[in-house]
C-alpha cells in the first residue's frame, strides 16, 4: 500500500515535471519567435531608412539642378538684355558727320 502511494506520488511528480518542461519549451519557442520578429523588423526599418536617405539625396540633387538651371537662364536673359541695351544706345547716338 505504501509502495502504491509512493508510486502514485512519483508518477504525479513526473507528470508535473513533464508539464513544466513542456511549458518551458513553449515559452522558449515564443521568446525565440518574438526575438526573430524583432530582428526582422529592425532590419526592415534600417532598410527603409536607407532608402529614405537615398530618396532625400536624390531630391536634393534634383533641386540643386533646377536652381542651377534657373540661375543660368536668368544670367542668359540678363546678358541678352544688356546686349540689346548696348545696341539701342549705339543706335541712338548721333553719327559723326563725314
Amino acid at each position: 500500500m505504501k509502495n502504491q502511494i509512493a508510486m502514485q506520488q512519483l508518477q504525479a511528480k513526473n507528470q508535473q515535471m513533464a508539464q513544466q518542461a513542456a511549458m518551458q519549451e513553449k515559452k522558449l519557442l515564443v521568446d525565440a519567435t518574438t526575438q526573430a520578429d524583432k530582428i526582422k523588423l529592425e532590419q526592415q526599418k534600417a532598410q527603409l531608412q536607407s532608402q529614405l536617405a537615398g530618396l532625400k539625396v536624390g531630391a536634393q540633387i534634383q533641386d540643386s539642378k533646377a536652381k542651377l538651371s534657373a540661375q543660368q537662364q536668368e544670367a542668359g536673359v540678363r546678358m541678352g538684355i544688356d546686349v540689346a541695351k548696348s545696341k539701342a544706345q549705339a543706335m541712338q547716338q548721333p553719327k559723326a558727320p563725314k
